[in-house]
Parts: structure tokens; sequence; C-alpha cells
């Protein structure tokens, strides 16, 4: 005591007397000094010491250190004799700190020192020095607290960081530090904590959560598909997957399974980020019931052709969601002509395909020519009368009866002309205006006029030679949109 508080005295002072207790004491003698840890804070608080202790007495350190306890926050090692600093830095006579590190760095391998200070851990494996890093790992916590996550400590090698996360899979919130503190990124998610996924997967996921909430993990679907393979379509995963669905889109699927892709589609992921992958989630056998799939879900997948036209879901289909049956059958229209014969036609899905603009000409003569008697609708008979398609006589009668405007059957009449007789005018010009109404009684004489100014602007009126007959008549007026109700040109029609 006199000699540590004597202010008088000077360092070397000091020193000497130090020099003179450690050559002549033996160790039980030191420690008796020592009760007030007098000795061991001498060796502790001065960094050049070592330099400073003579060769005889550098030989009984090897016994001293350990007597007294000593562990070194800072040393000088410039010209320290190689054997003590390997008897302290094997045995770990120092605290683990930036310093004492720098030294043993400096000392192993003075090469690796320069990213020392970005990449602590990384220069330490690299160095594989074996007694510090048993060291280290004794006190791991303490180190990743004080050294790694050190403000420039952020440029640790991804191997590093799986080291780390591994070392520290029961301390979620040093994991969580250490992904927020370190620039790294991942390949896969399956690289981080693998091999404690079947004794402690709580944990595991934890760490995968934390490294799909902090974007560490490149984007790529094999990440997505081995987090789901272990912990399913979690929430954390459905966010991750709506943050990179732009990129998933672009990515590579061939890992996806259709166990997999069953499950996002059965899935309450938001409907936008769903539309978004929809195209990496082809399956390859589509065994999904299709009322287990929310209507919105079906609508995109439908929308997108994501499954194949099959009767079997068709009829489905017909049950669980009849308003996309025509979509269905629109988006799918040459499996849907091959299978036809197969497929029964509610009477809203016929109408909804007579009324489609999407419909091939071919396909839509082909619904209207089976099902158009029996499922027509006075919607589907009014468009009807604009199509130029052909028809059989059963369904222009059909679809004629259901016309209410006797403009419409006017049109519809012209343009299936070719379908009728001439004594099926009796019974068609009856539901017409006049002058057409009046000429369905064939065994009377009627005269009519044809505008004698129907010639085309600039050209003299000319006499026209019209058929006696009235589907002759008729045709001629369809062609040359001539009314009977005008005109001066008088013609007898028996």
């Amino acid at each position: 005591d006199e000699i540590y508080h004597n202010h008088i005295l000077t360092y070397d002072r000091k020193i000497q007397y130090l020099n003179l207790f450690c050559f002549h004491l033996n160790n039980e003698q030191l420690c008796a000094l020592n009760k007030n840890q007098l000795l061991t804070r001498f060796f502790v608080e001065n960094e050049d010491i070592l330099k400073k202790i003579p060769a005889p007495v550098v030989d009984k350190m090897k016994d001293i250190i350990p007597a007294l306890n000593i562990s070194f926050s800072k040393l000088d090692i410039t010209d320290v004799p190689k054997a003590l600093l390997d008897f302290i830095f094997d045995n770990c006579y120092y605290e683990i700190n930036p310093d004492m590190i720098s030294n043993i760095v400096a000392y192993k391998n003075a090469l690796l020192g320069d990213t020392l200070n970005t990449q602590n851990y990384t220069v330490l494996l690299s160095l594989g020095y074996q007694p510090l890093l048993d060291y280290i790992h004794l006190n791991f916590k303490s180190y990743i607290e004080h050294i790694v996550l050190r403000e420039h400590n952020t440029k640790e090698s991804k191997q590093s960081v799986l080291e780390m996360l591994d070392r520290c899979i029961n301390e979620p919130a040093l994991c969580e530090r250490i992904i927020e503190h370190i620039d790294f990124k991942l390949d896969s998610i399956t690289e981080a904590c693998k091999k404690h996924i079947e004794d402690n997967g709580e944990s595991v996921q934890a760490v995968w959560d934390m490294l799909l909430n902090k974007n560490k993990v490149t984007v790529s679907w094999d990440s997505v598909y081995g987090y789901w393979k272990i912990f399913g379509l979690t929430e954390v995963l459905c966010d991750y997957i709506k943050r990179n669905a732009d990129n998933l889109a672009k990515k590579d699927a061939a890992c996806l399974t259709d166990e997999f892709k069953e499950s996002v589609i059965l899935s309450e992921i938001d409907i936008e980020t769903f539309a978004k992958i929809l195209s990496r989630l082809r399956m390859d056998v589509f065994t999904i019931e299709l009322e287990k799939i929310s209507i919105e879900t079906l609508t995109v997948m439908v929308e997108k052709q994501n499954f194949d036209f099959t009767v079997a879901d068709f009829d489905e289909m017909k049950e669980c969601s009849p308003d996309l049956c025509a979509p269905y059958i629109l988006l799918n229209q040459v499996d849907f002509a091959d299978m036809f014969d197969q497929i029964s036609l509610p009477a809203t899905v016929f109408e909804s395909l007579v009324l489609s603009d999407n419909l091939s000409i071919p396909v839509k003569e082909k619904v209207i020519e089976r099902d158009g008697t029996e499922l027509m609708t006075e919607k589907a008979a009014n468009h009807l009368c604009s199509l130029d398609i052909v028809i059989s006589r059963e369904v222009f009668t059909t679809a004629c009866e259901l016309l209410n405007n006797t403009r419409r059957k006017k049109e519809f009449l012209f343009r299936h002309l070719n379908l009728l007789g001439l004594a099926d005018f009796e019974k068609y010009l009856v539901m017409l205006e006049e002058p057409y109404k009046s000429l369905e009684r064939r065994s009377y004489r009627h005269e009519e006029f044809i505008p004698d100014n129907a010639e085309k602007p600039g050209r003299k009126p000319r006499q026209r030679s019209v058929p006696e007959d009235l589907l002759g008549r008729l045709v001629l007026e369809k062609e040359n949109g001539i009314s009977a109700s005008s005109g001066c040109l008088p013609m007898l029609i028996q």
C-alpha cells in the first residue's frame, strides 16, 4: 500500500520495488502482499510494464501471472519476449477488448490488421488462433456486444454472420442486433441456423423471421419455399412475398411444388400480391376443389388462365362460381370447342356467350346451333339481330318469337330471309308494322310503291325492275334500303 499510493516515488522506482518482490518472494508471499489486489492492479494499469521486467523476473512471470490472477486490459508488446507473450495469449491472461485483440492479431499476423475494425470476427476466424477463438466463444455475448456491435464493424462476411447467429441462437434479442447492425445478404434463408431446426425450431423461426423482415435474404423462390417447407405460410412470409412480389414474379420458380402452390392459392394473401405472382403458381396437376378457393382468387386465376379448361372444373364452377363460367370459356375457346359435346350450358352462360364480342363466330354458331332453341333469351335474341352468323330455322323461329320490337323483327327477318319460304310470310309479316303487315294476305292484290328518288345523288331517277314475287321484293328492298311506304313507282303483286 505504501509503495502503490506513494506519490513521491517515481514510476521507475516503483518498478524496481516490484522486480525485487517478484524475484525474491515466492508466490505465497506475493499473494500475501496482494491482499488488496494492489500488485495485480499495478500490472494491469501500466501497459508497458512487461517491457520493464528484467530477464530473471521474466522467467518467473509464468508463475506470478496466474498466482496474482492478472488479466491484462492493455499492453505494449514491443520488445516483450516471445515466450512471455505466448504464455499470456495462449492461456488467455487478458481481457477481451479491442486493444488486446488488436495486439494478438498484430502479433500473430500483422497483415490481417487492416480490416480488424470493420470485420472483427471475420479476421479472427481467418487468423484461426484457437486459444483466442475458444476464449471468445466462452464469452461470446460480451464479445458481440462490445466488439462486433461497435459502430464501424459492419462488414463481417456472410459466413461469420452465420456462425454468430448459430452461437447466439438462444439469444433472440442479440441475434436481432447482429442482423440489424451488419451489412450482409444471404443467398437463401436455409443457410441460417439450419442445424438447430430439429431441436430448436422456435428459435430458428425467430431468426428467419428477422432475416425476412430486415430484407437480409436475396429475393428468390428458393428462400420462400425453404421457409414454407419448415414453418408454413406464416404472416411474416406473406409480408415478405408482398414486399417482393414484383421481383418474385420474374424469378425462376422451378423449386416450387404443387403442394406449395396450393397452399398459396388457398391462403388469405392479398389479391394484388396474388395476381402479381400467379404466373409462378401454375400447378403441374391442378387438383384443388374450386369451392375451396375464394371468389376473388378464382377470378384472378380464370383471368390469368392459371389452370386448364376441363369438363370437371367447368361443372364445378357452375355450382360454386357461375359468374365465372363465361369468362372461363371465353379464355379457353379451343378446349371448350373440343369438349363442347360433353358440356351442359346454363341459360345465363348461353346468353353471356351470345352477347360476347370475344367469342369467335365458329364457336358462337356452334353454341347457338345446339342450345339456341332451348336456352334462347330475349336479350340474346335481340343481339342476334345484329350478328352476321348462320343459324338454323328452328333457332330463327325461337328467337323471332322473343323479339318484342317490330324494328328488330324486321331487321332479323331481312337478315335471315334465306331460311323462309313464301308460306312463312303470312306468319311473320303480321308481326311487322305497315306496310308489311298488310302484305301477309297473299290472296289479295296489293299496290305498293318504290320511291322514284331512291337513286344516288346527282343521277337521273330511273325505273326499277321489281321482282313479282314477295320474297324477291323484300330482298330488293333490303338490298336497296327502300321502304314500300314511300315513293311513287307502283306495282301490283298477286
